[in-house]
């Protein structure tokens, strides 16, 4: 009997009424999904420029072909002693999914690292701050009280003692249905999130704002509601599926008449579109809808003498698809200068990447950091909370005045 056979993971072939996953597959059976997975890569190596992990080291083990390699091997019980050194390149991986973009055979690498890390999980225990994460969010109430003590935390003690958050609003933005400015063309779901409901509840607010302006009505749930990105994404299959089970459920329930699922965070997007599919509404990223909104050149709104610098997530480019997104909904601003940051790849938030590896997370930041000195820009956009969290913790370190946005608030300041 194998190290895995005692383990059971989520299988991702059939699905109950309800959407959710009703059988579970045995980790050898994974296993053999994995291998499967990894018999698609054709070991061109045209992935290698665009890795993140591979640009730091150069070790191919650092590289999605390595990776593939080393989930081939893990597959089929290959690795022995060399368990350790392979658990901890794939652990290295970002999930950015820039190789995804580029690979010539469609390997799904976003889907084969789940798998793989699943595996992993079944003979190592992950990160225990990454155990931590997870465990508040499937039990949703330590995210209920852990905010207003975190907050009281900020105040009194030193900011070194604290973690690298920014200063918590005070609440999250309010529940329930926000009416259209005028005639109502129809109406919105905004999803919140778990973590992001409240990091991201000023960004909420100001989405509120604008979609109101724009003439939708918005609305947003009453509890915190998780896409499961972050446990999939550690290997956490079975934690990923009864998260998008339950916000399943909950969109069923109250997404009736609604024209679309937005959401603010870029990194919750593919999850959760996978999650809210047979609710048959559809999910977009909240910046490609209001960049595609045909009323949107009708707002009203101040003009400005400012100029600001644009990051674009990996998982916006990736997962979306819409890179143009936040420049295009700046630019609606009269005046406002808009620059963008050049390409150094993943700035090393990736999830709970920057918690649980934060000295391989700086170097990855160091890059993008470096690319905006010089720069005149008052504001760094960055369209997923996560990203900005961990740019505006190395903006702080550098002593930097430039404060961090997402671009929807920046749009709902100049409101007229």
């Amino acid at each position: 009997m194998s190290y895995l056979s005692s383990v059971e993971l989520p299988s991702q072939n059939e699905s109950r009424r309800d959407g959710s996953r009703s059988d579970l597959l045995r980790p050898d059976e994974v296993a053999q999904r994995l291998l499967q997975q990894t018999q698609a890569c054709v070991r061109c190596g045209l992935c290698q420029p665009h890795c993140p992990t591979y640009a730091i080291s150069q070790t191919e083990t650092e590289s999605p072909r390595g990776r593939i390699s080393l989930a081939a091997a893990l597959a089929q019980y290959r690795l022995g002693e060399a368990f350790g050194d392979a658990a901890d390149a794939l652990d290295h991986c970002l999930s950015c999914r820039r190789c995804e973009s580029v690979c010539p055979a469609g390997v799904t690498f976003d889907a084969l690292m789940a798998d793989a890390r699943a595996l992993v999980r079944s003979k190592r225990a992950p990160d225990w701050r990454q155990r931590g994460l997870e465990w508040a969010i499937a039990k949703r109430w330590p995210l209920t009280l852990g905010w207003p003590v975190l907050r009281l935390a900020q105040t009194l003690l030193p900011s070194r003692w604290i973690p690298s958050v920014p200063a918590i609003p005070a609440s999250p933005a309010r529940a329930g249905i926000h009416a259209a400015r005028g005639v109502s063309r129809g109406r919105l779901a905004l999803f919140t999130g778990c973590v992001a409901q409240r990091l991201d509840a000023d960004v909420h607010r100001a989405a509120i704002q604008v979609l109101t302006r724009l003439g939708w009505d918005v609305w947003l749930p009453s509890g915190p509601l998780c896409c499961g990105a972050l446990h999939r994404h550690a290997g956490e299959l079975a934690g990923a599926a009864a998260q998008a089970v339950s916000t399943r459920q909950a969109l069923m329930a109250d997404t009736a008449g609604c024209t679309a699922v937005l959401v603010a965070a870029s990194g919750c997007y593919a999850d959760l579109r996978t999650a809210s599919a047979p609710t048959g509404v559809p999910v977009h990223e909240l910046l490609a809808f209001v960049a595609d909104d045909a009323a949107l050149p009708t707002l009203p709104l101040r003009a400005s003498s400012d100029s600001v610098i644009v990051h674009t997530p990996c998982t916006q480019a990736t997962a979306v698809g819409r890179s143009d997104a936040a420049v295009k909904v700046l630019a609606a601003i009269p005046g406002l200068r808009v620059e963008s940051l050049p390409d150094r790849g993943c700035c090393g938030a990736a999830g709970s990447n920057a918690l649980i590896d934060p000295e391989r997370a700086n170097v990855l930041c160091s890059g993008l950091l470096n690319s905006m000195s010089g720069s005149a820009a008052s504001t760094l956009c960055s369209a997923n909370v996560g990203c900005r969290i961990h740019l505006a913790a190395g903006l702080s370190e550098r002593h930097s005045n430039m404060r961090t946005q997402h671009p929807i608030e920046r749009l709902a300041e100049h409101l007229q």
